[in-house]
């Protein structure tokens, strides 16, 4: 499981941190089993040229990429011993940049192709359309509607949910759909209450 927002408070090396993951499969894979998912892991969170480095030291979205190869690392085979393995995986594209989004997203992707089990929280719609099978859309803690994103991700689901107006750019040759919002930026007392902003003035 990768939580919203990992952290840690000792000096462990980024390796360390990925070994970790490997620690429910202590006397259950030999050490060339255990060096191939700790470096795999690492390739997979784009982390492999951090391995010696103090974790304290590195950047949110570094961090955050650590602790998805350490979950990486203890799902590695996605089959084991006929029953599927799951990756739980909460906000994990927060704190890092637009490269590493896909590439972490891609790596659970490819995951899920390997017959694995990915349940990702995702606030990013895009992405959500970009790479999900399936989608459930929360809505005060209610289901308001579940299904493949391009059925699903409607500009009146999102108006009712979100009420945010957009346009949703439709699936072609195989691409996803893509949702471009529409915020109105000229009007903040459409969504800035009265009160607030007489106190700014």
């Amino acid at each position: 499981m990768l939580p919203q927002s990992p952290s840690l408070a000792f000096p462990f090396r980024v390796c360390d941190v990925v070994e970790l993951g490997r620690y429910p499969h202590r006397g259950r894979a030999n050490a060339a089993e255990h060096r191939a998912a700790i470096i795999g892991a690492m390739e997979g969170g784009d982390v492999l040229d951090l391995a010696l480095r103090d974790c304290r030291t590195l950047s949110g979205g570094e961090l955050h990429r650590v602790h998805f190869a350490r979950a990486l690392a203890q799902v590695w085979a996605p089959l084991a011993d006929g029953r599927t393995r799951y990756l739980l995986l909460d906000e994990p594209t927060a704190s890092l940049d637009l490269a590493h989004q896909g590439h972490v997203l891609a790596r659970a992707k490819a995951f899920a192709n390997a017959r694995g089990g990915v349940l990702a929280i995702l606030h990013d719609l895009n992405l959500a359309a970009a790479f999900a099978d399936r989608v459930v859309v929360m809505n005060e803690g209610r289901i308001a509607a579940e299904g493949k994103p391009e059925d699903v991700l409607t500009a009146g689901l999102i108006r009712s949910v979100w009420r945010v107006e957009c346009e949703i750019v439709p699936a072609d040759r195989g691409r996803r759909p893509a949702i471009i919002m529409r915020y109105d930026a000229g009007r903040p007392d459409a969504t800035v209450p009265q009160p607030l902003l007489r106190a700014a003035e």
